[in-house]
């Protein structure tokens, strides 16, 4: 959802991540270049590989055998949000970021729409990676993106199908099981968040009909990702794409954008994620 104001592709230096633009590579080659600064530089995702004018909203994680599973948006037509031709693509090294895989496809768009945000978090038992995305429509449109879940079992190389779990967590029915009534949600994008004793969590942003604040939950698994809850308010009653961590008493933080304003919110949790 964010914009960036850099051409739209993809550089990893370290453990970080930047956009911008470039010509003449291919997808296929080995592409790294060691800048005035000293820090070497390859390139991961490139506007025109694979058929895609567009490459957004990256994450990474590092995987349990080391290697770096990394994730974008491959945004097919335009460089706008959902709903749109977007599929949820991957790439990995296992040399610290200095060559990358070919590109494997997390999920494709269809029928139902494109597959866009995803954010990463590694269970640290299992080893198993989750991606977690919108399958769609966007923010705006009348009625919910599917809120997914694919899961890789072998560090990154192989994903398996994406499992809707709207049916556990949101609704638009005013009478319905599920703890969330809204109009239309999405997940933040980038990275998910383990805690110490397993919980698996990420924030969820929600539209409600004929409300102007967008509400931030946090939606969060014991089970490494099977099953999920809903914390039991949000974070805010007006915010944007957040972000969760976990402090040193245990205590988390969630970094909330801030739609109006220039300086961010943060709310915290005592319980684990379950109220805030």
């Amino acid at each position: 959802m964010i914009k960036s104001s850099m051409k739209y592709a993809i550089r990893v230096s370290a453990l970080s991540m930047l956009m911008f633009g470039s010509i003449g590579i291919s997808a296929q080659q080995v592409h790294t270049a060691e800048w005035a600064d000293g820090v070497e530089r390859a390139l991961v995702y490139r506007p025109g590989d694979y058929g895609s004018k567009f490459y957004r909203i990256p994450a990474i994680v590092t995987a349990k055998d080391g290697s770096l599973v990394t994730v974008a948006d491959k945004r097919i037509e335009h460089n706008g949000d959902l709903p749109a031709k977007i599929d949820v693509v991957s790439r990995r090294s296992t040399d610290g970021g200095r060559t990358w895989s070919e590109y494997v496809t997390v999920a494709a768009h269809d029928e139902i729409g494109g597959c866009g945000d995803p954010a990463l978090v590694v269970d640290q038992k299992s080893g198993d990676i989750l991606a977690i995305f919108s399958h769609g429509n966007g923010l705006w449109q009348e009625s919910p993106a599917h809120i997914s879940v694919a899961r890789s079992k072998d560090n990154g190389l192989t994903w398996g199908p994406m499992l809707d779990i709207n049916p556990q967590i949101l609704t638009t029915d005013p009478s319905g099981k599920q703890p969330i009534k809204c109009t239309s949600a999405f997940a933040s994008s980038g990275r998910a968040t383990q805690l110490d004793n397993g919980r698996i969590m990420f924030p969820l942003v929600v539209r409600e009909k004929e409300n102007p604040c967008f509400k931030v939950y946090a939606i969060y698994s014991d089970d490494c990702g099977k099953t999920w809850m809903v914390s039991k308010n949000p974070a805010t009653a007006d915010g944007d794409e957040s972000k969760i961590v976990q402090l040193a008493d245990g205590s988390l933080i969630m970094s909330i954008r801030n739609r109006f304003g220039s300086l961010r919110k943060f709310s915290y949790s005592h319980d684990r994620g379950e109220t805030w």
